[in-house]
């Protein structure tokens, strides 16, 4: 059974699911926002991304694209810096709303070049495309499955693919390390939590389940052609690891943004 509980970034959800008897029968897909971003952006959540669950099995990484409208003079992410360091402020890129992924990685993006952006926060991506292929923004980074058709079309240009390789959907588009910024690297990841107590081997048995089926060629088809890597492997030590580092990352990137939400 699927039980969805929207609101607040996911925390609504998370908290429930903290709440549930550590016997192996509840599954939580959490989320770089879930259980990194938003232990700094929300001051009063109800759960403890460390000791109120425990991991199972890494699922989907995904990294934005940086795209810009074509009226932006900026043909390559290098560009893209000049023209902010010499205008700060003038540049103005839009997300999906105050502390979702495509704000945290722009504030991810000024902290590692120094640059100074604008921030404008939308309801939703179909808004932020429909703006920036009018001009009304000049930039976005979101996951290519939002911008890759507007891309392939030529409405917006495609700069830099803010992960470790390039896309094979857009294989002309460099990555931000061959592009000379491998600080700006990122990427939005979900992984599959249980409740903490749950007895390892009952774990174990929960990742072994989740690795077989992460091996069908239709979950790798489909989780590919959306510009996702499928974190196959990532279990036991390697993972806990993986999300304590994600959340000294993001609490860091949030902090030193100054964005706090209610």
């Amino acid at each position: 059974m699927v039980d969805n509980r929207p609101g607040a970034g996911g925390s609504i959800g998370v908290g429930h699911a903290a709440r549930q008897p550590p016997d192996g029968q509840t599954l939580l897909i959490g989320k770089q926002a879930t259980h990194a971003a938003n232990t700094a952006l929300y001051r009063n959540l109800r759960y403890d991304p460390l000791s109120d669950f425990a991991p199972v099995h890494g699922l989907i990484e995904t990294s934005p694209v940086l795209g810009v409208h074509p009226g932006l003079p900026a043909r390559t992410l290098k560009e893209f810096v000049e023209i902010a360091h010499r205008q700060p402020g003038a540049i103005r890129y839009g997300s999906a709303g105050m502390g979702s992924g495509g704000h945290l990685v722009g504030e991810q993006f000024q902290q590692a070049t120094g640059v100074r952006l604008t921030h404008v926060p939308y309801k939703g991506m179909s808004q932020v495309v429909a703006d920036l292929l009018g001009g009304h923004v000049d930039a976005a980074f979101d996951p290519p499955t939002t911008l890759l058709q507007p891309m392939l079309a030529g409405q917006i240009r495609p700069l830099a693919y803010l992960g470790q390789e390039r896309l094979a959907t857009l294989p002309d588009v460099p990555t931000a390390r061959e592009a000379g910024l491998p600080a700006i690297e990122g990427s939005t990841w979900t992984v599959i939590y249980t409740s903490a107590g749950t007895p390892p081997e009952i774990v174990a048995r929960l990742a072994d389940v989740i690795a077989e089926a992460m091996k069908t060629p239709e979950m790798r088809q489909n989780t590919e052609k959306f510009g996702g890597r499928l974190m196959q492997g990532l279990r036991g030590e390697p993972l806990n690891a993986f999300v304590r580092r994600e959340l000294v990352k993001w609490q860091s990137i949030v902090r030193k943004s100054g964005v706090t939400l209610e």
